[in-house]
């Protein structure tokens, strides 16, 4: 597992279940009372286009799956989208509802940008930011970075954590040399394809 004990199928399954609120299944492999709606347009809701490419995909050896997180078979499914009442619901929406914003030891900061970590030898001790156009640093026994994919690396290097060769070369001090930070980012492989479509083939209502 290269260091990542505890982030197999089995060791992050429960951590998903706590955080769905699945609207159309249930089972041991979806969650029905977390914070983030999760649901489906099925076929009744599909488009002439998307039925006719479902057909043809069925025919094709790749079967339709209603519930794609139901076992790993190959085939396809309607994608599981983070979404309710036409609307998107991002972290912040499910996690930062009204009670929660209101809870003393919460501080929300908007329109402000993580620059830098501050370590104390190899121990990270709290953040420096840039709010509003203005620096502030901020002090912390626990120091939590929850970037995302793109940006943690981009902060840890500007930290000083990453391939010390390259933070040398851009003047940034080391503090500890991680050669794969910032490297092998991999996103999922996909095809976008597009067409012009006959009137009955397009989707008569709007979809997310």
């Amino acid at each position: 597992t290269m260091g990542a004990d505890g982030w197999g199928w089995d060791g992050v399954l429960p951590f998903f279940r706590r955080l769905e609120r699945d609207m159309d299944f249930t089972g041991p492999n979806h969650g029905t009372s977390g914070p983030l709606p999760i649901g489906r347009f099925f076929p009744e809701q599909w488009s002439g286009f998307i039925k006719g490419l479902s057909e043809a995909l069925g025919q094709a050896g790749n079967e339709y799956r209603a519930d794609i997180n139901d076992g790993f078979a190959v085939g396809h499914s309607p994608i599981a989208m983070n979404s309710v009442y036409g609307r998107r619901v991002s972290t912040a929406m499910a996690y930062l509802t009204p009670v929660v914003r209101q809870r003393p030891n919460l501080t929300v900061l908007g329109e402000t940008q993580a620059k830098r970590l501050i370590f104390e030898g190899n121990h990270v001790t709290g953040v420096e930011v840039e709010t509003k156009g203005q620096a502030a640093t901020f002090r912390a026994r626990h120091v939590i970075v929850t970037a995302g994919a793109l940006h943690t690396p981009a902060l840890l290097m500007r930290s000083g954590v990453g391939p010390g060769e390259h933070l040398g070369d851009m003047g940034i001090p080391v503090v500890a040399n991680v050669a794969g930070i910032g490297r092998n980012l991999c996103n999922h492989p996909f095809v976008a394809l597009s067409a012009y479509l006959t009137p009955e083939a397009r989707i008569d209502r709007p979809l997310s």
